[in-house]
């Protein structure tokens, strides 16, 4: 598929751009368990959203609620005065809890020896799937 058929926009912005490698690179090393934890250097202005905020091992299917929470947390706050600071500080207390424990559980199940014994432990409790969504999903006191 050629995009630049697809889209007359990217066909413009692209318009004499030359290839600098024979194929796209890939995704390496994503920073699972990243969250922006504000300092007194951060702009008052820009808001990071989404990855920018807080990386979520992708097996929970939560990132796209992170960063809809953070598309949220941010207009919310900006439109009643909030600086990105006090933004970052709240959206860290939201979704710093689910990312660290989903972390715990992406190394745990990454780990050949444990994968059966999980494995194992669902089926013998269906009740478990439910509780490991639910502690690695924005919390409900966080959603607005």
């Amino acid at each position: 598929m050629d995009l630049c058929c697809d889209s007359p926009y990217l066909a413009h912005i692209l318009a004499g751009a030359e290839e600098l490698l024979p194929q796209p690179l890939t995704i390496y090393r994503v920073p699972y368990g990243y969250i922006h934890r504000p300092n007194a250097n951060d702009p008052t202005h820009i808001f990071r959203l989404g990855d920018q905020a807080g990386v979520i091992p992708s097996f929970t299917g939560d990132g796209m609620a992170i960063a809809l929470h953070s598309a949220a947390l941010a207009v919310d706050m900006f439109t009643k005065g909030a600086d990105a600071r006090a933004f970052h500080r709240r959206l860290s207390e939201d979704i710093s809890g689910q990312i660290t424990r989903a972390g715990w559980l992406y190394r745990l199940a990454s780990m050949p020896n444990l994968q059966g014994v999980i494995f194992s432990g669902m089926q013998l409790f269906p009740a478990s799937l439910r509780m490991a969504a639910r502690l690695t999903r924005v919390p409900v006191k966080s959603r607005l």
